[in-house]
């Protein structure tokens, strides 16, 4: 008895001018032409040589899309979970028409906030590496065990170990910056700051004063400022969470400007002008830690 098939959708089902057809694992047929998958590959080229059809272990929507983007159609409404599969296609028969435009879904804002790693272990696999670094910096906004995710299995060890030593690197780099060394202000703060309450010398309060801790700096007079105790606090609670999630946006922690205000509640100056104060010093400390952290560099060494 012979097998039926079901004939695909536009526009896969000309039987004008195809010259060729793939056959599905769910027994659909395909009705394509042997220029365009000479053009997409010259793997496919070969495959399709003296064969009249190609019988597929993929599913028919597998295949669907993977040929929308073969073809100068619409491009398919794709997501991240289409996206190993169609790769991996891709990647096999070395279609490299097909994995640029599959960078279009990887680099979706959605997915490199939400999924990352997943993206990172994409990127990697079909060859993006520039893509595979832009995931790999927004997982520093992620804890740092890294979940559980299907895509990883298309990773070498070596990949997990550079993503897991990258972040290690960029925490580092990211406390330099708020880090108190040898009773020594950070140097990339600068004289401007100054204006701001807790870099002022506080004579208000008896608590204030008795707390203010002297510290050199360069951009002082006389090299040396007293500092209130709350932008300690607040620092030192920055620093802390660096280690955790290495990332910018750990300045901007509400909780921690609340812990340091709370902290400067005992002085009637510091008080007054604390909330606005870190709120505006926390904003520049977001960019300083995000551009110490621009200057680590994701090394991946896979074979070839």
């Amino acid at each position: 008895m012979t097998k039926r098939y079901t004939i695909a959708n536009a526009p896969f089902d000309d039987t004008a001018t195809s010259d060729f057809f793939i056959l599905t694992s769910d027994d659909v047929k395909f009705l394509v032409h042997r220029l365009v998958f000479s053009l997409t590959s010259p793997r496919l080229h070969n495959l399709i040589e003296g064969v009249k059809f190609l019988e597929m272990p993929e599913s028919s929507l597998i295949w669907d899309n993977f040929l929308r983007l073969c073809y100068p159609v619409a491009e398919p409404a794709l997501t991240l979970d289409d996206a190993e599969q169609l790769l991996s296609i891709a990647c096999a028969y070395e279609a490299t028409c097909v994995i640029s435009r599959m960078r279009n879904v990887l680099i979706r804002p959605e997915y490199l906030e939400k999924e990352p790693h997943r993206v990172y272990a994409l990127a990697l696999f079909s060859g993006m590496d520039d893509l595979a670094a832009v995931a790999a910096r927004h997982t520093l906004r992620h804890p740092a065990t890294l979940p559980t995710f299907p895509e990883a299995r298309r990773l070498r060890g070596d990949a997990l170990v550079s993503l897991l030593q990258y972040r290690e690197l960029c925490a580092g780099a990211a406390k330099e910056v708020v880090k108190i060394k040898d009773e020594t202000i950070p140097a990339w703060i600068v004289a401007e700051t100054r204006q701001q309450c807790f870099f002022l010398y506080c004579d208000k309060g008896w608590a204030c004063w008795t707390t203010q801790r002297k510290l050199w700096w360069k951009g002082a007079a006389f090299g040396v400022r007293y500092i209130s105790k709350y932008w300690l606090t607040y620092m030192e609670s920055v620093e802390a969470a660096l280690g955790e999630r290495p990332d910018g946006s750990v300045a901007r922690t509400q909780t921690f400007i609340d812990k340091a205000i709370e902290t400067a509640a005992d002085c009637k100056r510091c008080r007054k002008l604390a909330s606005r104060d870190l709120d505006s010093f926390s904003r520049i400390l977001e960019e300083e830690i995000n551009k110490a952290i621009t200057t680590v560099q994701l090394d991946v060494k896979l074979e070839a």
